[in-house]
């Protein structure tokens, strides 16, 4: 017995020591010049935190994940790898490795990984989704069609999804099958510029270039919006660099979150208070949020630091028209044209001016001006047809509608604006297309509700 128990304490012990795990030093960043100070304070805390518990995978990956939100991707992925030798089981922390490989040119290596995170995690539709566009893009379209349908099993309507199912017909040059899946997708977020881009190409294959045309325009530079995972609520909060927060900012004002970019410029502006950009963004954002006297403090500081940006004169236009300055916010818009005559949003902001003081000729001229810039924004259109309306020009009011709903086949404004035309023009059958794409998008919506009282009362 004696003998016995030695024997098994050793063994034990050898036991306790293979399964113990090991103490990884944290990984540092190298070079600390151009960091914001708020990035280096948080990465401090996150490496304290791991020199504190170095056997602790969800330390490094926490590091990690800090790296990552700021734009350290090198250090970002040492960081996932250190948290994966101490914890290989977590697929999520593998997915994230795999794009800050790609993201510091390590591409094949990233692949392969995501290729892995993406069969440990196959209802993951955040991860199903990257892996879809990568293939995509190296011109595996199966793989990728395999991919992509395994998100929309999680998320079916989700338009990023169906957007990149788009891009693997087009790659068999099935030009109706791409063009309903972009219009799906285009029907879930209107703004997507990628999904005008694939509904530009299938009509372009289906030989309808003159429609292709501005969907092509809006789709140019397109980038991939990429569906969030878990870490995501995490990864937000430790974005700290002013490129990031300013991207973020950027994010928030164009899905109209306006008081979380307000909240967002406002760090800027007081990390970098001469930075008329960043005062400007934060006047936009107050004026739509209806904050106009703190909105015109900001835009005459961005003023008085940048004298010559056109956006500035654009922000401080569209302050003063909803104060209802006409004169001044004419002076503005004409300052910004004379400015940044080449940018489509002058032209645009000039028309909503001239309109409001009835100079529709005028509006009209600013709005073609505007639309021969920026094929892409839906609202120059509807401003064409609703101006072309009133100057009695019925059969360009319609054209330019139909351009506005090539853009957005949904368009609750298009559609309305298309039947009241078609009515008035005594064309009963594009009034009733109008009327089945409104029973389809908002069934009881007052525009719904009247066409169809209309027709009713016109026999059909």
């Amino acid at each position: 017995m004696r003998r016995v128990l030695p024997a098994l304490s050793f063994l034990l012990c050898v036991l306790c020591l293979a399964c113990s795990k090991p103490a990884l030093e944290p990984v540092l960043l190298t070079d600390t010049s151009t960091i914001d100070a708020e990035v280096l304070e948080l990465v401090a805390q996150k490496v304290a935190a791991v020199r504190a518990a170095p056997s602790d995978a969800a330390a490094h990956a926490d590091l990690a994940l800090a790296y990552e939100a700021n734009s350290l991707y090198e250090d970002a992925q040492k960081s996932y790898s250190n948290a994966l030798t101490l914890d290989p089981s977590k697929s999520i922390w593998l997915f994230h490795r795999s794009v800050a490989l790609v993201e510091t040119g390590q591409i094949d290596e990233g692949l392969n990984l995501l290729k892995q995170a993406a069969a440990a995690l196959p209802t993951h539709p955040a991860v199903q989704q990257r892996l879809g566009q990568r293939l995509l893009e190296i011109g595996d379209s199966e793989g990728a069609r395999a991919a992509f349908l395994r998100a929309l099993a999680s998320r079916p309507d989700q338009p990023e999804f169906l957007t990149g199912l788009a891009g693997v017909e087009l790659a068999h040059e099935r030009w109706s099958e791409a063009l309903a899946l972009a219009k799906r997708a285009l029907k879930g977020m209107p703004d997507y510029r990628p999904a005008y881009f694939a509904k530009g190409r299938a009509l372009q294959g289906l030989g309808r270039h003159d429609e292709a045309k501005p969907l092509l325009a809006a789709g140019v530079n397109a980038t991939v919006q990429w569906y969030p995972d878990e870490l995501r609520p995490r990864f937000v909060s430790y974005m700290l660099t002013s490129s990031a927060l300013a991207a973020e900012g950027s994010a928030a004002n164009m899905r109209a979150d306006y008081a979380r970019a307000v909240e967002l410029f406002e760090k800027l502006v007081k990390r970098k208070p001469e930075d008329a950009d960043m005062l400007s963004n934060l006047g936009a954002n107050l004026v739509e949020l209806g904050r106009l006297e703190r909105a015109e403090e900001v835009l005459k500081q961005a003023l008085a630091l940048a004298p010559q940006s056109f956006a500035v004169h654009l922000n401080l236009s569209d302050l003063y028209l909803r104060q209802n300055k006409l004169s001044q916010a004419r002076d503005e818009a004409e300052r910004a044209v004379e400015i940044g005559g080449t940018i489509g949003r002058t032209h645009y902001q000039l028309a909503r001016v001239l309109g409001t003081l009835k100079d529709y000729e005028g509006a009209y001229r600013e709005l073609k001006s505007a639309a021969g810039m920026d094929a892409r924004d839906i609202r120059v259109y509807l401003a064409l047809a609703d101006t072309a309306s009133r100057l009695g020009r019925s059969e360009e009011a319609r054209a330019w509608c139909r351009r506005a709903l090539d853009l957005d086949s949904g368009s609750l404004p298009g559609l309305g604006m298309q039947a009241t035309l078609a009515l008035s023009a005594g064309d009963l059958d594009e009034a009733q297309t109008a009327l089945t794409a409104l029973e389809q998008v908002a069934p009881q919506d007052k525009r719904t509700l009247w066409l169809r009282s209309e027709l009713q009362k016109a026999g059909r």
